[in-house]
């Protein structure tokens, strides 16, 4: 059970806004209206939509550090067709894909539940009246409102869709489209879900194959007073398709930084920063262990007092140096010089010089494991002359394995190199001075 508070909680320290569930050690499954506005669409600030994530908590006031896990979330991606209330086209599309993923900012320890598989619309993953569990710190009472610090837990009946239909008709749950499932023990629908309790999980326990719980909803929407109808959950199994790709984009994308011939430095991280040097200084751009990526900077041109990023030298199990020259980017390969109109195999990988026209932009790619460079030289058309720097961009498709160093290495968390996985971000460093 993952508890979500404001980053910015200063008044109230103990205030959760939502709930979630650890469905992968660095992801949280979670409600879309609790990390976007349910009338626009629009993201909440970032103090809900980066949230606080408590994981294993269970008293808010007393329970000591190390009983739980806080981590901080650094991405929120929320189901693209959430039906918030600006985009519904009628009453019974409200609601659906009311889903969101939120990627921590460092694994945690925590053994997360399982997922049921992907089934078609509109099915239950378990069969009608079967128990399930709710959990959370939502309100307990309802007016005037009370919320407790202790984790609450009921056991609900899921019921079936033509149920759901007519407690809350004109919404069909058993339309083709619908994502949603509803749950609650009849007559009166006591020990329900409230307000605070959203994106919290609806689970079976145990029920996994391999005796994990098994989620199978999210705390979606309910009742005014939180009694007299079921409440309502997104049925996780309809979404687990777009859970896994959404999974996927945020842990294995690739990475990018960029090196050019401004002053700007921009890192993995999409951080901003001034690189300064003077000509001749080296640059370290990204180095671990098992290789190293620098750089040489040298006047922009003769009567310039700004540097810019003029040649660099990549170390593995070869050298390749690029320089830049007027019109063209002088490769090596282990001191060897490398024509235009050339692809290599060498050791780890490939170098790729293609044969560029007149007043085009000269290129060079470098491919090693889990790593390209890519260097280029600008053709500037109104100047109608090459750069005399090189742009140099780094495409991580895994993160390294060992802790790296350098202007693009250090815009990489160390809880992101410990894994091994890593959210799509860009960035440039621009190594004018």
């Amino acid at each position: 059970m993952v508890n979500l508070r404001p980053n910015d909680n200063t008044i109230d320290p103990l205030f959760n806004f939502c709930g979630g569930s650890l469905i992968h050690p660095r992801i949280v499954l979670t409600a879309a209206h609790c990390v976007i506005n349910d009338t626009t669409g629009e993201l909440k600030p970032p103090e809900r939509n980066l949230p606080l994530a408590y994981i294993g908590n269970y008293d808010k006031q007393r329970d000591k550090a190390g009983s739980f896990e806080m981590r901080r979330v650094v991405r929120t991606v929320a189901h693209p067709q959430f039906e918030y209330i600006d985009r519904w086209s009628t009453w019974q599309d409200q609601w659906n894909n009311d889903v969101a993923l939120l990627l921590l900012d460092a694994p945690s320890t925590r053994r997360p539940v399982a997922l049921p598989p992907q089934m078609g619309k509109p099915k239950l993953p378990l069969a009608p009246r079967t128990g399930v569990n709710v959990m959370g710190w939502g309100r307990i009472a309802y007016d005037p409102p009370k919320s407790p610090n202790i984790l609450q837990q009921a056991t609900l009946q899921l019921l079936p869709l033509k149920d759901c239909d007519f407690r809350w008709y004109p919404i069909a749950f058993s339309s083709p489209k619908n994502t949603m499932l509803c749950a609650g023990n009849e007559p009166l629908y006591l020990n329900a879900t409230c307000q605070g309790d959203s994106g919290g999980p609806l689970f079976k326990p145990g029920g996994a194959p391999d005796g994990r719980d098994l989620l199978i909803g999210a705390t979606s929407w309910g009742p005014v007073g939180c009694t007299a109808r079921p409440n309502v959950y997104t049925n996780v199994a309809q979404l687990r398709d777009w859970i896994d790709a959404t999974i996927e984009e945020l842990l294995y994308a690739e990475l990018a930084g960029w090196v050019r011939g401004s002053p700007t430095v921009r890192g993995f991280d999409g951080s901003k920063r001034m690189q300064r040097g003077v000509a001749g200084a080296k640059l370290n751009i990204l180095q671990d262990k098992r290789f190293a990526l620098g750089g040489q900077l040298r006047q922009a041109y003769p009567t310039s007092n700004s540097t810019v990023l003029g040649s660099v030298l990549f170390k593995w199990a070869d050298q390749v140096f690029f320089d830049a020259r007027a019109g063209s980017i002088a490769v090596r390969l282990n001191g060897k010089v490398i024509r235009p109109g050339s692809t290599l195999k060498i050791r780890r990988g490939s170098l790729h010089y293609p044969s560029a026209k007149a007043r085009t932009d000269r290129q060079v790619t470098l491919q090693q494991p889990g790593l390209t460079v890519t260097a280029t030289q600008r053709y500037f058309a109104k100047r109608r002359r090459y750069a005399t720097w090189l742009d140099v961009t780094v495409t991580l498709t895994k993160q390294p394995l060992a802790p790296v160093s350098g202007v693009l290495g250090r815009s990489l968390s160390k809880s992101a190199q410990s894994i091994g996985t890593a959210p799509p971000l860009m960035g440039y460093i621009a190594a004018q001075a």
